[in-house]
């Protein structure tokens, strides 16, 4: 869990040099995105380097916690930590425009106004640390999604996720009974995939408490890498999201999150035909599972005023009335602050 986002703009003596460094990540997306790729990226650690990536630099940098003082932005922060996964992931076949175009989606959707919680600094804070690149590809996309929260889709998350979902009236989302790629030409394997990690069956309504944001998020991170990373690679980053659901407890038969998810990645294994050895699922959900626990760790800070502070942004990000700072009533506060106990 992170901290909202704030504005901070830096003088610089010479406002005609690159402007990338004026700008910590939480200016306005559409200012960040009308920067080239160039601007993100310095001659010395482009993509193109044959050296295998150092991910100590990478979580001293880019996929690092928020630093007190820091020119680097969070497109700067974005842009290298998706570069660095994938290049130590092997994969070779990703332009810069696919990176400024992950980084963009990711940026804006997290940069939405409604996002006071689970803004862009929770993605770094939750990756921080981390040392394989799955999950951290996991922790980049896990929240890029909040419908109820953001008020639906934006047309960028729409169009990634077409062929998915219907949208009804009250708000109800109900996962399409055929899953078919954006083009409409044949089913979508990866995404049917997907579905059974969650163990959501196609026409199923999704709970918007209870996996909806999850699901549409690995929906969108493994249709935006599913031309860069094998199967079983997508299927992992899609299980790390999912055991990002929060707070659930064992089921009727006594099985905890990790072992219900070890039960549908196997069973999406076999199904699939994704060839992942007993160690590749283990060490998937161990992974899956040490990101969840890093996606709740502050509610187990001792620091009482930093879990406060914490607390207080969920308020807001989740009770419309409490953003209305000057009208909201005390009734309203109080029943934040009733289904906050």
């Amino acid at each position: 869990m992170g901290f909202s986002l704030r504005l901070h703009f830096k003088k610089k003596k010479n406002p005609k040099k690159d402007v990338a460094g004026e700008l910590d990540g939480s200016a306005h997306p559409k200012t960040e995105r009308r920067l080239s790729l160039r601007t993100f990226l310095s001659p010395g650690v482009q993509r193109k380097r044959k050296s295998v990536t150092n991910f100590d630099r990478v979580f001293s940098g880019p996929c690092a916690a928020r630093k007190e003082k820091s020119n680097v932005t969070m497109m700067q922060r974005l842009v290298t930590c998706i570069r660095d996964c994938l290049v130590e992931l092997d994969s070779e076949d990703f332009s810069d425009a696919d990176l400024e175009k992950w980084a963009v989606l990711i940026f804006e959707s997290m940069s939405a106004p409604t996002r006071m919680f689970h803004g862009i600094q929770h993605i770094f804070d939750v990756s921080h640390g981390i040392s394989k690149p799955l999950p951290i590809l996991g922790a980049l996309f896990h929240d890029i999604i909040y419908y109820t929260i953001d008020g639906g889709l934006s047309s960028d998350q729409a169009e990634v996720i077409k062929g998915i979902i219907d949208e009804e009236e009250g708000g109800v989302v109900r996962l399409k009974q055929n899953l078919v790629l954006p083009d409409g030409s044949e089913e979508d394997k990866l995404v049917m995939a997907v579905a059974s990690i969650f163990n959501i069956q196609p026409g199923q309504t999704l709970n918007p408490f209870l996996g909806l944001n999850e699901f549409l998020s690995a929906v969108v991170a493994v249709r935006c890498l599913r031309d860069h990373l094998p199967f079983k690679d997508l299927a992992v980053i899609a299980a790390c999201i999912e055991a990002t659901i929060p707070f659930r407890k064992p089921d009727t038969h006594g099985n905890t999150v990790a072992d219900n998810l070890y039960n549908n990645l196997k069973s999406t294994n076999d199904t699939f035909d994704m060839q992942m050895t007993q160690d590749e699922l283990v060490i998937g959900v161990q992974c899956a599972i040490d990101l969840s626990n890093r996606d709740l760790d502050n509610f187990a800070t001792p620091n009482h005023a930093f879990f406060l502070s914490n607390t207080w942004n969920l308020l807001h990000e989740f009770n419309i009335d409490l953003r209305y700072t000057f009208v909201y009533r005390i009734s309203s506060f109080a029943l934040a602050i009733f289904f906050m106990a």
